[in-house]
Parts: structure tokens; sequence; C-alpha cells
């Protein structure tokens, strides 16, 4: 990375990890994964996303935070703790108040039956992949893509981060929170896991599910260099 471009951060949503990003990994010279880190115990999502932006090592001088899906509920808090110049959110949510009702009965069982939510996602994920062989054949490549990754999540980061976004759903603080950067939003309009609510994105992709940044890469990427541009920010 060149020493005088500022550090693009990326972080990846439950279920995902830096894979999510390899068509941003390949046009943002200066595009850095940030990678989660264990749970601790009753952790609150600004407290689990304070510790992750401590994980990152170096310590960028200027950066701007990219989060997709769970990711962009974290990156307001780690961009706050990174000092950084601007915050993208990529098929995210704001605020708990857009976070959807259905998902709190999953947040219950992961706070009261922790080991029953584990098992459920260990049988799904065996299941996944007795069958990936063929869903390769019928699935998009981002779709593909997706399913590997979350094949590869650990158990303990899928029932933990229920518990946390539970929590977080239940907060209901002001609709849009406030901070000292500005905070950008692209989202798809058919998103089936964070149903969109307009008022909230910045801009809307057509025809688009959740996985904007593997879906639609190109357009994901023009997103992030105008609004990084629109602050003075360059980029690779």
């Amino acid at each position: 990375m060149p020493s005088n471009e500022p550090m693009l951060i990326f972080i990846s949503g439950l279920g995902a990890d830096e894979r999510s990003f390899a068509g941003q990994m390949a046009v943002f010279e200066n595009a850095v994964p940030l990678n989660w880190i264990p749970m601790r115990s009753r952790e609150s999502l600004e407290e689990y996303a304070v510790r992750l932006a401590d994980s990152l090592d170096p310590k960028p001088e200027s950066c701007c935070v990219v989060g997709f899906s769970m990711g962009g509920m974290l990156a307001p808090y780690a961009a706050k703790r990174l000092n950084a110049k601007a915050c993208i959110l990529l098929a995210s949510a704001r605020s708990p108040l857009e976070f959807p009702n259905r998902y709190r009965l999953g947040g219950w069982l992961a706070q009261h039956a922790n080991g029953l939510v584990r098992l459920f996602f260990g049988i799904g994920k065996t299941a996944i992949r007795l069958v990936r062989p063929f869903l390769k054949r019928f699935c998009t490549d981002s779709r593909y893509s997706a399913i590997l990754q979350l094949c590869d999540c650990p158990a303990w980061r899928f029932a933990q981060a229920l518990r946390m976004l539970t929590a977080w759903g239940y907060s209901r603080p002001a609709p849009f929170p406030v901070y000292d950067f500005p905070i950008y939003h692209l989202h798809g309009d058919k998103d089936p896991v964070l149903p969109l609510v307009p008022e909230s994105a910045d801009e809307v992709i057509p025809h688009c599910g959740h996985l904007v940044p593997m879906s639609h890469p190109e357009d994901t990427n023009r997103f992030i260099r105008e609004k990084l541009n629109l602050n003075l920010i360059t980029t690779g």
C-alpha cells in the first residue's frame, strides 16, 4: 500500500469472510480485511467493534471503514474508534430500528440455548457440504461463494453473533445515530436478509439481493470510489 494512501478497511458479515470483498480487493490496492476475532460473553455489538478495531495492526493514519451485512453494523463503531474519514455500509442497517424482528427468536435461542443453536448450525453446514457439488451447477458464482463462506464459518461465531445482534436490535436508539464522519449506505432492492429501508439507503441497486459486493462488484466499487472522492480521500 502506498504510504500516502488511506487504508480501506473491510469488515465481512456473519457467516462470511474476506472472500466477500474479492471484487474490491482486486481493484483498491489500499484495501485491508479486518477479520473477525473471538467474542466475549455478554459483549455488546459496540464493545466487540471497538476490540475488533483495536486488533488492527498497524493502526492507519487515515482510513475509511466498509462493512457488509453485520459487518456494516460493526463498521460505524469501528470507524469511530479508528478516527475514520468515512464509513460505507453494504446491504446493512444503520440503526437497530432497521433490524428485522424475525431474527429475535434466533437471538433468544442463542442466549438461552447456545448449544442447540450450534448443533443446528453444525448439522446445516454438514448438509450443505454433502450437496455442495450439485449446488455449483445451479447457483450463481456469488451465491456459491457465499455458501462456501458459510460452511467455513465457526459455530461459535454464528451463535454468539445472533445473541449480540438481538441485544442490539432491542436497544432502540435514535433512528439515525450521529457520528463525526459521514456514513453512506448501498443496498439492493430485493434483499431478503435485511430488507431495504428506502430512507436509510443513499443508493439502491435494482434487482439486487443481499450479496451486494459479490453480485454487483462494479456498482459497489463505483459507489465506494464516489463517496471517497466526495470526502477528498484518494483511492487506488
